[in-house]
């Protein structure tokens, strides 16, 4: 999981799976539950989050990165698609 900190207070984490991915070697990464304390947004927290997130599935064999959040978090989308990824689908949960 990653974590940032500033001043040994924590400011910002996120999850990553890496999950086998049948007919490919390796996994495909997914990155989920990210969040960065309100007062410290829009400082590139979540950018370096991204990058460790990143860092961390190819590391484990990861050949992408997905990317999940609520369709209601704009901040997240709009993150999301400033450091490069796109919006590919739409996914369901019951």
């Amino acid at each position: 999981m990653p974590v940032t900190e500033l001043d040994g207070v924590v400011v910002g984490v996120g999850e990553v799976l890496v999950l086998p991915r049948f007919p490919y070697t390796g996994g495909c990464g997914e990155l989920e539950s990210v969040h960065v304390r309100g007062v410290r947004r829009g400082r590139g927290i979540g950018a370096l989050l991204l990058a460790a997130a990143g860092a961390t599935a190819h590391e484990r064999g990861g050949y992408r990165m997905q990317l999940t959040s609520r369709n209601v978090r704009e901040d997240a989308y709009w993150l999301y698609r400033r450091e490069g990824s796109e919006w590919t689908s739409q996914d369901f949960k019951k």
